[in-house]
């Protein structure tokens, strides 16, 4: 069950939702004891009273709150349909906790949590029926008269501001305030209601005559004298001039080509192109002037090769405007711009494809295809690089792992996901098991489990454990999967135990269990499944078998010896093995 508290409910209908909420989450409770006492009971250990103070709403599985799916529970009857959620196969339970009533008394959307296309009522000061009311809104909106100047704006005013306004209608005039008497209060929005929407229709087509009249500007065909800058000049000496040159785009990053004029979005783009060519070129470049409206690009030892951009006021991005594009210098066998995060993104999709590419080979490739010379270290951190990029960073996965549970637990009620952690804090063990895949594997597979576990080669390493049956086809059918740090006997215990639980098996001779000659795996099926049939995998036998004994005659014999069906066709087996090798046999 998990209980949402500490948070309140915005908005109605389709935009209600719960926010600035906490969670807290119990597992293995019994549909059975749930009661209001019991409620009672968990919401005093979270530190609130029960009685007066909190009201309890159940949420529906498969149903969300701006879906209607929310049930007050008030009384012992109202648990009733909790354990029949629960009887249909239901195993994740949502609560949300509210002081007072707030979903009765809520009857606008709070437009800044949930925003609408609609704005919600505005409690407007001119519509204050009664004198009781007036009073009501002053006393709870009084602004001191020494803020009275700051808090005071245009549009706003009190029920009494209004009214003694009225009286004084023949002393003031009509361009004149007459309210600076009374005390500002409620603002109510940024417009009066009585002054209609006129201003913003004016603006409005006032802005379209302005767009209507950019639009007419002449242009003319590019000079032919350039072949990529498109230049348009408008015919006459108009205010108006719109100007369309040649962007350079993402394609263009494969083989950078610079002239005068080119027009880039950022300085972004532009260094990046920069070190482009640099790298292609295999040249040195540098940047003397460097900064976020202006870049400057210059070769090295005397090079009069030398780039300038700046922010252009008419294209609104970077252009160049200084270009000569001549080199005198000889190529590079070494290029800074040519550093490991750049080669790692250069070869993260063949790393992808080859993660067990050595540095050896991967210095190959690099050499062959840029013809520079690359140091190992440099080879080895983009090939960490490039690890990070395909993994992600590690330690942020393990610190997304109560969200991951959370997630699990929302989209796939039933499952079973629980991690346990060490002394201080870090990452020591996991289980999670689908709740389709358990009934699946009840309902329709025979009672045969294959169990083993794998080196995770990540950079802190450790050991999946899984678990898995056979379907009616004679496939593999995953049940449950672990997380330890290392394969011993308590790991194995412990996983085991969480898989009898999680399945609800309580007589464990009807099972088969078939695993590997792990020593710590065969203490724990020892333990746990004592009246179980136990078999070892003979593909991991045959992998031990080879060691000693090689050979096609014997590989085969012992596969007859383990396909066989009866006594007496695998006494006959196992003879004949005798017979081609005693060692073997034995």
């Amino acid at each position: 069950m998990e209980f949402i508290y500490d948070g309140v409910f915005m908005g109605t209908g389709g935009n209600r939702s719960y926010v600035n909420g906490r969670k807290v989450s119990y597992d293995y409770c019994e549909a059975d004891v749930i009661c209001m006492a019991m409620f009672g009971d968990l919401i005093k250990a979270l530190g609130y009273e029960r009685r007066g103070r909190i009201n309890i709403y159940f949420l529906l599985p498969g149903m969300q709150i701006n879906e209607d799916g929310l049930r007050l529970l008030s009384k012992d009857s109202d648990t009733t349909c909790i354990r029949a959620m629960v009887r249909e196969g239901h195993r994740f339970l949502m609560f949300y906790l509210v002081h007072d009533d707030k979903i009765a008394a809520e009857t606008q959307d709070d437009v800044i949590a949930n925003p609408t296309t609609e704005l919600p009522n505005v409690i407007s000061p001119m519509n204050c029926g009664t004198d009781q009311e007036h009073e009501s809104v002053l006393e709870q909106s009084i602004v001191s008269p020494s803020h009275a100047d700051e808090s005071r704006i245009e549009g706003t005013s009190t029920c009494k501001g209004r009214g003694k306004a009225k009286e004084e209608d023949d002393v003031c005039s009509d361009d004149e305030s007459c309210d600076s008497d009374y005390v500002a209060s409620l603002v109510d929005s940024d417009y009066d209601l009585e002054d209609g929407d006129a201003d913003l229709f004016i603006d409005r087509k006032q802005n379209g005559a302005e767009k209507e009249c950019k639009g007419k500007s002449k242009e003319i065909v590019e000079d032919d004298i350039s072949e990529d800058d498109k230049l348009e000049l408008p015919d006459s000496d108009e205010e108006d001039m719109k100007f369309n040159f040649k962007h350079f785009t993402d394609a263009d990053m494969n083989a950078p080509k610079f002239h005068l004029g080119q027009v880039f979005t950022s300085i972004d783009q532009l260094r990046k192109a920069i070190r482009e060519y640099s790298c292609k070129e295999r040249l040195n470049i540098t940047f003397p002037k460097n900064d976020k409206t202006r870049l400057g690009a210059k070769c090295n030892d005397g090079c009069p090769w030398y780039l300038y951009a700046s922010y252009d006021n008419r294209t609104q991005s970077i252009m160049i405007k200084t270009f000569k594009d001549e080199h005198t210098c000889c190529k590079k066998w070494q290029v800074k711009a040519f550093t490991a995060r750049y080669i790692a993104h250069k070869y993260v999709e063949k790393i992808r494809a080859d993660e067990k590419i050595t540095l050896q080979g991967f210095g190959s490739l690099v050499q062959q295809e840029w013809n520079m010379k690359v140091k190992r270290g440099k080879h080895g951190r983009a090939r960490k690089i490039a690890h990070n990029i395909i993994y992600g960073d590690e330690i942020a996965q393990y610190n997304k792992l109560w969200d991951y549970g959370h997630e699990l637990r929302r989209s796939n009620p039933g499952i079973t996901f629980f991690v346990e952690l060490a002394d201080d804090g870090q990452f020591q063990k996991c289980y999670f098991s689908f709740d389709a895949c358990k009934r699946g594997f009840l309902s329709a597979c025979r009672p045969v489990l294959f169990v083993d576990g794998t080196h995770l080669k990540t950079q802190f390493s450790g050991i999946l454990l899984t678990a898995i049956g056979m379907d009616p086809n004679d496939c593999i059918f995953p049940i449950a999967f672990g997380v330890v740090e290392v394969e011993n006997t308590k790991s194995w215990r412990w996983f085991l135990t969480a898989l009898k639980e999680d399945l609800g098996i309580v007589n464990t001779s009807r099972w088969s269990i078939m695993s590997d000659k792990q020593k710590g795996l065969i203490r724990a099926v020892k333990e746990l499944f004592s009246d179980s049939e136990y078999r070892f995998c003979v593909r991991h036998l045959w992998q031990n078998f080879t060691k000693n004994f090689k050979g096609e005659i014997l590989k085969n014999q012992l596969w007859r010896c383990a396909r066989s069906t009866t006594t007496g066709q695998f006494r006959a087996n196992m003879d004949h093995m005798l017979i081609l090798n005693k060692e073997a046999h034995d």
